[in-house]
């Protein structure tokens, strides 16, 4: 993609070039830090607009990145808390039933618990839905994690 006229100018100009002959410093408005060649039809509405709309293009094309960077750690907060509750489900499968049946009452606790408590951090976290998806499931990580290793100390040694 190559520089737009108006780009080039603007670049000469930081690096202390002259454009060409044709060209001014300032508008004769001398409100405009906009450069354009001498006796441009180009009125200050339209160099207005054409700013706003390369301004509206660049704040769009950041929301499209953000979006796109909000929806890969969505996926991986994703991935992270399946992975986890995956392996905290294993744990509990290698717990004797007698035993289960004993701390089910605590488990069911900690399951209520740790979703009201994740959904208040995603709620606090953000207003846009992605960010508060994302910090819910890893606060949910955590805690299953954090869960996963206190089952550990109730798996039998015979398994």
């Amino acid at each position: 993609m190559g520089l737009t006229l108006g780009a080039a100018v603007a670049a000469l100009a930081l690096i202390g070039a002259t454009g060409p002959a044709d060209w001014n410093a300032r508008p004769k408005d001398g409100k405009a830090d906009l450069m354009r060649p001498l006796g441009s039809m180009v009125g200050s509405d339209q160099e207005e607009q054409a700013l706003q709309h390369f301004q509206d293009q660049q704040m769009s094309d950041q929301n499209v990145k953000q979006q796109q960077d909000s929806q890969v750690a969505l996926d991986k907060a994703t991935a992270q808390d399946e992975a986890a509750d995956k392996a905290l489900n294993g744990t509990w499968d290698l717990i004797s039933p007698d035993v289960r049946a004993q701390i089910l009452p605590n488990q069911r606790a900690w399951i209520t618990d740790t979703a009201t408590d994740c959904d208040k951090k995603g709620t606090a976290a953000s207003r846009d839905d992605t960010v508060r998806k994302t910090v819910r499931l890893k606060c949910d990580t955590v805690a299953t994690q954090a869960r996963t290793d206190w089952l550990k100390q109730y798996v039998s040694v015979a398994h």
